[in-house]
């Protein structure tokens, strides 16, 4: 059983990580197609796409790769908080606030890793995806309101808002990761994986309709 549970996990890491990167090649290629906020996303994919290279290339050399959480919390929602701030024409202060929550965010998973404890354990980063749910959904009820049938990038949002959905549930778990069993711990992993590959995906085909 705990094979398969491996084998389920290792797949839709690979899975993932194939069509990030062809989301991310796509994206580049038309980059010059898209607005400024939706370039954010770009932004966002390639952030994504260095922190996953190099946690991979660590754990390769046997390397502890933990230290890069911390970077991982705060940078993705500096990132995606200024996309939204921007797409959803928002007040230049809240460039300060989410500054202040990404640091936050930040220095809370340092503090959990430099004294050994579990870096997931932590509340920032269950805050910082209620907020990116909430900024997301605030996007899509807007689009619908207005009827934006122009917005090509409305099945990114949809994607974004239900993989941050999922994810908020499944990093309720995380703390009891080191003493659940092994095959729980790759079902979990592996369904968080599964929903950002549909994120992924979407993105794929949102950039190759593109003209």
């Amino acid at each position: 059983m705990d094979s398969a549970g491996l084998f389920f996990y290792n797949g839709i890491t690979i899975l993932s990580f194939c069509l990030l990167s062809i989301a991310l090649i796509f994206g580049i290629r038309k980059y010059n197609l898209i607005n400024k906020e939706q370039k954010w996303f770009i932004y966002y994919l390639v952030f994504i796409f260095g922190i996953e290279i190099t946690s991979k290339i660590l754990m390769i050399k046997q390397i502890d790769n933990l230290f890069l959480y911390p970077y991982y919390v705060g940078g993705e929602f500096l990132i995606l908080s200024t996309m939204f701030i921007i797409g959803l024409k928002l007040s230049r202060k809240l460039y300060i606030v989410t500054t202040i929550i990404s640091l936050s965010v930040f220095s809370e998973a340092v503090w959990l890793w430099i004294n050994n404890q579990n870096v997931t354990s932590g509340v920032g980063k269950s805050i910082s995806h209620l907020i990116i749910i909430c900024l997301t959904g605030h996007y899509i009820v807007r689009s619908i309101k207005t009827i934006d049938t122009k917005d090509k990038f409305i099945m990114i949002y949809g994607g974004m808002f239900l993989y941050y959905t999922i994810s908020v549930f499944l990093f309720l778990f995380m703390d009891q990761l080191i003493t659940m069993q092994i095959i729980n711990a790759y079902i979990i992993w592996g369904m968080n994986n599964l929903f950002s590959s549909i994120l992924y995906g979407v993105s794929f085909y949102t950039f190759l309709k593109l003209k």
